[in-house]
Order: structure tokens, then C-alpha cells, then sequence
């Protein structure tokens, strides 16, 4: 009889609620400056001048040859100050080091933020 219980409070927490899981292998890159979100929406296929602050936008970050490099899931902050830039942690070096290298006189800048950060 426990056991059934069980179950149906698990389907209805299921229907009524969130799972959130902890995702250890995602790394989060913050990017700030006036220039981030043109800077950004040149580096990565989604869209990101429409998106509304609070909100988050999935797409991918390819390279010059259009090769898929990483997917990425931008996060933008109520206040529209910052873009949190979440990627496959196995990969976030090497994608800072390639989309530092268009960052010429945009203004904008790319920081680690894994410490402060988690991705559920």
C-alpha cells in the first residue's frame, strides 16, 4: 500500500511540479558591455536582438566556416546588463579563446563565471 502512495505522489508531483537536476558538465561565460548582445548575435545562429530581458534563447556557436563548435544557451539578466553564455564545460575554453578573437572594437567582454553561477 506505501508503495502506491508513493507512486501517485510521484505522478502528481510530477503534474504539479519541477524536477530541476543540477547539470555539473555545463560551464557559464558572462558577457557584459553595451556591445554584448550585437557582438554575440554575430557569433551564435539564434536571434538574439528580439529576446526580452529575463529570458533565455538556445542556439549554437559556430565558427567562420559555419562548423558547429559548441550549443550555447544565452541567459539574460532582469536588468539587461549582462548575458550569461552557458556551454558544455569541456568546451568553454577553447570557445572563449575563439569568440575573444572577433572581439576587436565591440564593447564587450567575456569572463568565467562557473564559481558564481550553476546550471540546473
Amino acid at each position: 500500500m506505501g508503495l502506491i502512495m508513493r507512486e501517485k505522489e510521484q505522478v502528481a508531483a510530477a503534474k504539479d511540479g519541477v524536477l530541476a537536476l543540477q547539470q555539473g558538465d555545463l560551464a557559464t561565460l558572462v558577457v557584459t558591455g553595451a556591445d554584448r548582445v550585437t557582438w554575440l548575435n554575430g557569433l551564435l545562429t539564434c536571434d538574439l536582438v528580439k529576446r526580452a530581458p529575463g529570458t533565455a534563447v538556445y542556439g549554437l556557436a559556430v565558427g567562420r566556416n559555419g562548423r558547429v563548435l559548441a550549443d550555447a544557451t544565452v541567459v539574460f539578466d532582469d536588468e539587461g546588463e549582462r548575458a550569461l553564455l552557458v556551454v558544455p564545460d569541456a568546451v568553454a575554453d577553447a570557445l572563449r579563446a575563439h569568440m575573444e578573437h572577433y572581439l576587436v572594437t565591440e564593447d564587450a567582454e567575456m569572463a568565467p563565471g562557473t564559481d558564481a553561477f550553476t546550471a540546473w
